[in-house]
């Protein structure tokens, strides 16, 4: 009597363990977010932690882990290019509107002195001063004037820098002046100051 025995099948080869997706997973991750919290302009603190994310993705497909390695590897490329452009535009927009608020503030503490109009030939002049009431110096203050017919009706408008570059501190005044081609139905004027 003939007995049968069955070959055991050779041992199927182990995969090699690869800790360097999820090594690349963790430095990517930690990257991500420095990228929302450090300061603007902090790549040399978040980029080195991208490039690892790189790197290591190449070691775990090299490694056998193609599709985890595939993954991560457009991840690192792809998410921290966009992250940083719209979190950099985020800022700068905060930025700027931070700033417009801080200028319309500081626009609203200052006030006219002396304001006058009066013709002189063939054209019309508006002067006065501008003071800073406020505690911060302000740049680029610009007054406009509207020139009225004796209806009320806009015939003409015009405007100039009270302070350009240099500031206008607290306490001071500036001097301006407005001159404009004269139209006989003037008869009237006002005057504001204008966002630049």
């Amino acid at each position: 009597m003939t007995m049968a025995n069955e070959i055991p099948s050779p041992p199927s080869p182990q995969r090699p363990q690869s800790k360097a997706v999820a090594a690349g997973w963790l430095c990517f991750v930690i990257g991500l977010v420095l990228v929302f919290v450090s300061p603007m302009g902090m790549l040399l603190l978040y980029a080195p932690l991208f490039l690892a994310a790189f790197v290591l993705s190449i070691v775990g497909m090299a490694q056998g882990r193609i599709a985890g390695g595939l993954v991560l590897l457009l991840i690192s490329i792809v998410v921290p290019l966009v992250s940083v452009i719209g979190v950099s535009g985020y800022r700068i927009g905060q930025a700027l509107h931070e700033q417009d608020v801080q200028k319309k503030t500081a626009l609203s503490k200052l006030a006219f002195e002396d304001v006058k109009g009066y013709p002189d030939g063939e054209y019309m002049y508006v002067e006065g001063k501008i003071r800073n009431n406020g505690n911060t110096s302000v740049t680029y203050v610009k007054v406009g004037v509207e020139y009225l017919d004796r209806n009320g009706t806009i015939l003409d408008t015009d405007w100039t820098y009270a302070a350009g570059a240099d500031q206008l501190r607290p306490s001071a005044a500036k001097s301006f002046r407005i001159m404009t081609k004269r139209d006989p139905r003037m008869t009237n004027f006002r005057y504001q100051l204008l966002n630049n």
